[in-house]
């Protein structure tokens, strides 16, 4: 993974992750994102942002250590097969992790992170 003490994931992980980091955590970005749209003071918006971080950090070890990971590195590995038209050719791979952490409950799906 990465060295970063805040988040867990390096580039490509997140790369990877992003798709299911939309649908799995949907609601709390949507109110980090309005208390940040806002523009409070940082403290607030940090404060806001406990949440999302929460469900994100808690989503990613879901997909990662869970029925996830085959797909997750399927998608890691076409994502560095094919560097520059990964969008078109990990479709399919990608569209399989979406339905898996659908279907897993992963973040907001199976859990409430409301502040």
């Amino acid at each position: 993974m990465s060295p970063s003490p805040i988040f867990p994931a390096d580039r490509a992980n997140l790369k990877a992750f992003s798709p299911v980091l939309d649908v799995a955590c949907a609601d709390s970005r949507a109110s980090y994102e309005k208390v940040k749209s806002g523009r409070a003071h940082p403290v607030v918006a940090d404060a806001a942002g406990a949440p999302y971080r929460a469900c994100a950090i808690d989503s990613l070890k879901s997909v990662v250590d869970g029925d996830c990971k085959s797909l997750f590195d399927d998608l890691l590995y076409c994502h560095g097969k094919y560097e520059y038209d990964y969008g078109k050719k990990c479709h399919s791979i990608r569209r399989s992790l979406l339905e898996c952490a659908v279907k897993n409950k992963i973040g907001e799906l199976g859990k409430s992170y409301a502040a």
